[in-house]
């Protein structure tokens, strides 16, 4: 069986050969890490985001972090290191309109940084950084 990391790193180099570029989803997600708290954007080990085409089996995930958080997933998923957020553009294209496009992102990205900044997606909601669909997503 091939190690989860080795798997991990093969599909970050084939997404990157075989994305196509999306200037509007690239600078919807360079939007969402400016927006961060600046003291976020300086921890030391604050995730590094990255784009990948699609996941692995056709997961219908949106977006991956930590493996400790990712627990109870498909077998074959494919969990990154603690210092990455993988957003999947083709999965969140699926879903967003264009016109929503930087609000999902920037949604996305906020939530997975409170996963990494020790929040459980309980207090998540209470946040207010969690939506089930485009028409849910925070004006933030």
């Amino acid at each position: 069986m091939m190690k989860w990391w080795l798997k991990f790193l093969f599909e970050l180099m084939f997404s990157a050969l075989t994305a196509k570029s999306d200037k509007a989803f690239e600078d919807a997600v360079d939007a969402a890490i400016e927006s961060l708290p600046q003291f976020v954007r300086d921890l030391p080990n604050c995730p590094k985001v990255f784009i990948l085409e699609c996941p692995t089996k056709a997961i219908t995930k949106l977006c991956a972090n930590s493996p400790r958080l990712a627990a109870g997933l498909e077998a074959n998923y494919v969990h990154p290191p603690a210092n990455m957020i993988l957003l999947y553009r083709r999965n969140i294209r699926r879903v967003t309109p264009d016109e929503l496009l930087a609000l999902k992102v920037k949604h996305i990205v906020w939530h997975e940084i409170a996963h990494f900044l020790g929040f459980k997606e309980h207090e998540i909601r209470e946040l207010g950084l969690y939506a089930r669909n485009a028409a849910d997503l925070p004006k933030f």
